[in-house]
């Protein structure tokens, strides 16, 4: 006697009965994904003054190869990086830099000439500040280590005046590795002490009319 096939209504539901666990796995899932961002720090400036007036260009700044990505980058023990998956920039950190040091400079001169590069790329500028960073993360042992060389150039063909400095900023960041707001928050800390020295030497540089 020979078996008889199910009928293919009978063959379709038997199917569905199997792929009924599985069914969990096609449901959407929350994307686990968390974006962050630097903010300036610094307070308004005191009052106006001739260097208010000056136009600013900031940036480039120039970052690692290892920071050059949306995930964030931390330091663990014996020379290593974590890149971190679900937690990352809302911004390219090159230009993040460029934003939050031209918004400290804005707010420490009272000025409203002071340009994020390549955001606003100037014809025309009294001064440019240029970044090399060579680390911003928080390292193995909980902070975050801000190291680089800046400078200070005028116009190209101005006989403007050029500066040319290092820093090496170091601030204490929480002990937690999973939290990334209060490492946002220490490295827009770090970019504040920044732009606090690139401040101090942008009002020793002389004006346009020479004052």
């Amino acid at each position: 006697m020979t078996a008889t096939r199910p009928s293919l209504p009978a063959a379709a539901a038997a199917l569905l009965l199997l792929l009924l666990p599985s069914c969990g796995v096609l449901k959407p899932r929350e994307d686990p994904t968390e974006h962050f961002v630097l903010r300036a720090t610094a307070a308004d400036g005191p009052a106006r003054s001739a260097h208010s007036d000056l136009v600013l260009s900031v940036g480039p700044a120039l970052v690692p190869g290892y920071l050059d990505r949306v995930q964030i980058v931390t330091g663990v023990p014996g020379n290593r990086l974590a890149v971190d998956e679900y937690e990352i920039w809302a911004e390219p950190l090159d230009r993040a830099i460029c934003r939050v040091v031209s918004d400290n400079l804005s707010r420490r001169l009272g000025s409203s000439r002071v340009f994020p590069f390549p955001d606003v790329d100037l014809t025309r500028y009294d001064y440019r500040v240029a970044f090399w960073i060579r680390r911003f993360e928080r390292d193995a042992s909980g902070e975050v280590v801000l190291e680089c060389s800046w400078g200070i150039t005028g116009m190209p063909g101005s006989d403007a005046a050029r500066v040319s400095e290092s820093s090496s900023i170091t601030v204490a960041a929480p002990a937690d590795p999973a939290d990334f707001s209060g490492l946002a928050e220490a490295m827009s800390a770090a970019l504040g002490q920044l732009s606090e020295e690139v401040g101090r030497a942008l009002v020793k540089l002389p004006t346009p009319e020479g004052g």
